[in-house]
């Protein structure tokens, strides 16, 4: 049996501090680092029951990359304050790497 070791998401980080307020325009901003070229997906999840925000699904060369996220659905409203996961995937010719790093939502 064969097994495949894929460290293609070198890092991943959020902005200065890891919570914020939307409802006074704030926002938080995801930072990752690639080994390698692959096709990445970045998604916040708003809620048990929502449908994932998409931030970027897309072919990425190595490097460092960063989005930035108000606070809101992908419907445009205020998500209520708690704790929300990103989730960032990397395909590349070795495998996927899957990422999970959440940030703190604030009450206003």
């Amino acid at each position: 049996m064969t097994v495949g070791v894929d460290g293609t998401i070198q890092s991943l980080a959020w902005s200065m501090t890891r919570h914020f307020r939307p409802s006074s325009s704030g926002s938080s901003r995801i930072e990752f680092g690639l080994a390698r070229a692959a096709r990445v997906n970045v998604a916040i999840y708003p809620g048990r029951h929502a449908r994932p925000q998409r931030l970027v699904d897309r072919s990425l060369a190595t490097g460092s990359y960063h989005w930035t996220w108000n606070g809101r659905t992908a419907a445009n409203r205020l998500v209520a304050p708690g704790h929300y996961p990103a989730v960032v995937i990397a395909t590349s010719w070795i495998g996927t790497t899957r990422v999970i790093s959440g940030v703190n939502v604030l009450a206003p």
